[in-house]
This record gives C-alpha cells, sequence and structure tokens, in this order.
C-alpha cells in the first residue's frame, strides 16, 4: 500500500537530509487548553495523552483521509516491576513507543475511546 505524502513533493535523499530540517514550535493560549486539561479527563474518563492523541487522529484523519504512525515520548517512570524502588534515582527513563492514528472517521468521543483503549492495551504503558 502506498502512503499519502506528509508534503507537497516526494522526499528527496539529497535535500531532505537532518541538516536541512527545521523545526516549527507553536504555543496555544492557556484559554484554549485550559479547559481541555482541566475537565476532559474527567468529561472522557480518560488521560490526557487519549485525548491529546484522538484529537491528533481526527486531525490526521481529516487532512490525509488516512492514518498515521506516530512516536509517543513518556516519562518512563512507569513502575517496570513490582517492588523496585525508584525513589533514590535521579532524571528522567524517557521512552519513546509508537502508535497508530486510525483515521477511522468515528466522532470525537468514539475516537477517545478507542484511543484509550489501544493505549491502555500497550504492555508497561508502552
Amino acid at each position: 500500500r502506498t502512503e499519502p505524502l506528509l508534503g507537497a513533493r516526494a522526499l528527496d535523499p539529497v535535500r531532505d537530509t537532518a541538516a536541512t530540517a527545521r523545526t516549527l514550535r507553536l504555543t496555544l493560549p492557556a484559554e484554549h487548553t485550559a479547559p481541555l486539561l482541566d475537565h476532559g479527563p474527567a468529561a472522557f474518563q480518560a488521560e490526557i495523552n487519549d485525548l491529546l492523541l484522538a484529537g491528533l487522529d481526527l486531525a490526521v484523519g481529516r487532512w490525509r483521509g488516512t492514518g498515521l504512525l506516530v512516536e509517543v515520548e513518556t516519562h518512563g517512570r512507569e513502575q517496570p516491576h513490582p517492588g523496585i524502588d525508584l525513589s533514590r534515582t535521579v532524571g528522567w527513563f524517557t521512552g519513546t513507543h509508537p502508535v497508530l492514528l486510525r483515521a477511522s472517521g468515528l466522532g470525537p468521543e468514539e475516537s477517545v475511546k478507542e484511543m484509550r483503549e489501544q493505549l491502555a492495551g500497550l504492555p508497561d504503558h508502552g
């Protein structure tokens, strides 16, 4: 299966390198994000990652009409095994894992539920 392009043209291995990569950083104002952070998890009985990834899935589905594989970063402080004491460790144990945005065409509530179930099914939170 051929995936749709992410940009306006196919990648060029000579032109599209780490040296030509750029970063785009956007900051949303608190009046837009506070309602989601303050009330979203309780309203959907979900974690904030469930809501954010479901929203991204909806946006990607509208934009591309197909899913997308994304890399999700976690802080890595989940208890890896019962009985391990992490209280004397310093720093983060950052980890990453893939999450498939399915662009299933569901509504917002159903998308959150599907994402919640998908993330809950990951061993050790990914």
